[in-house]
């Protein structure tokens, strides 16, 4: 269908739309036949504050998939917690934050998306003011212990690998720094030890070697 489209377009047939506030659109369309029950709140929602900001960015930055994604997640979000708290037999404006509360603790992360809706219909007064905490970065998966040691002694000691890859590394282990600020710095950043180059050790193997 898509494709059929963009062959209208060209040919003059169908006027040009931007095409990712067109699947957001579709997107809140089937939403709605899900849970009619909150067509006009969720309509009203995506009118007034989704679609407004998108049109915004659009101005400076194109559009992406990303960016569709991010509109999706969020109706979804809102019509499955009215969804929720209808079940337990609320309206919006009578969830409470015990209630928020349970709904967040009670599934996945992906539920703090439920945060722009309720901020903005707590600015509407169609609710009370509910806290949602920023969701933070889902953690990565680490690397055990013993594996991070061992990678940061080869940062430290590995002389067939690129310096700047050893000096990125053992930032990383060593300190924690993010990839952001790490590729931010220059030579000039760096200073040698006086000492010279020293082994890190692993406390527990320091400790099992004295034993």
């Amino acid at each position: 269908m898509g494709h059929i489209r963009k062959v209208l377009v060209a040919v003059g047939s169908l006027p040009p739309r931007d095409e990712h506030l067109a699947q957001i659109e579709l997107r809140l369309g089937l939403v709605l036949a899900k849970y009619p029950q909150f067509d006009t709140l969720l309509r009203t929602y995506v009118r007034w504050s989704v679609l407004p900001r998108l049109r915004r960015r659009a101005r400076t930055r194109p559009p992406t998939a990303h960016i569709t994604e991010w509109a999706r997640a969020r109706i979804h979000s809102a019509a499955r917690f009215l969804s929720w708290a209808e079940e337990r037999g609320h309206t919006l404006d009578t969830v409470m934050q015990e209630h928020v509360d349970d709904w967040l603790a009670g599934g996945k992360r992906t539920r703090y998306n439920v945060r722009d809706f309720l901020v903005w219909a707590a600015r509407r007064g169609y609710a009370h003011e509910l806290l949602v905490p920023h969701r933070g970065r889902p953690d990565p998966a680490g690397l055990d212990e013993d594996v991070h040691w061992d990678v940061l002694q080869q940062c430290l000691h590995d002389d067939q690998l690129p310096l700047d890859v050893r000096v990125a590394g053992a930032l990383a282990h060593l300190y924690a720094q993010p990839l952001s600020r790490i590729v931010a710095l220059t030579s000039n950043d760096i200073r040698p030890h006086p000492a010279g180059n020293r082994t890190a050790r692993h406390p527990d193997r320091a400790t099992r070697h004295r034993a």
